[in-house]
C-alpha cells in the first residue's frame, strides 16, 4: 500500500506554484536570469584584479552594461557618473570601505505623494 507523504493542507510555501512543474535545469535557470537582468546596469566594485576579472566574465553577458571599479573611490565616481542598477561591492577596500560607498552611493529617495 503507497504511502501517502502529503500532509492535507499543510503544503509547503509555493508548492502550489511548482506542482506538476519539473525544476528548471541549471541552463535554463541562467537563461531565464539573463531574460529578466538583461535591461540592467551593474556597478562591479573589487580590488583583487584576479577576482574582478572573473566575476566580469561570469556577469557581462547577464546585463546591458557592466561598469568596474578597482577600490571605492572610483566606484563612486562612477556611481555618479553612470547611475548603476544594481552595485556588487567587495566588503573590504582600499579607499573606501563597502559601507561608507553605500551610504554615500545611495540615489535620493523618493517623495511619497501626500
Amino acid at each position: 500500500m503507497p504511502i501517502n507523504t502529503r500532509q492535507s493542507g499543510h503544503d509547503s510555501p509555493g508548492a502550489e506554484k511548482t506542482r506538476g512543474q519539473r525544476p528548471l535545469s541549471e541552463s535554463e535557470s541562467e537563461s531565464k536570469l539573463e531574460t529578466q537582468t538583461h535591461a540592467l546596469t551593474l556597478l562591479l566594485v573589487e580590488d583583487d584584479l584576479l577576482s574582478r576579472s572573473m566575476l566580469k566574465v561570469r556577469v557581462t553577458r547577464l546585463f546591458k552594461q557592466v561598469f568596474e571599479a578597482a577600490d571605492g573611490t572610483e566606484a563612486l565616481e562612477l556611481f555618479c557618473r553612470h547611475l548603476p542598477d544594481i552595485v556588487l561591492t567587495d566588503q573590504v577596500m582600499q579607499h573606501r570601505q563597502a559601507p561608507g560607498f553605500s551610504c554615500c552611493g545611495r540615489r535620493p529617495p523618493v517623495s511619497a505623494p501626500r
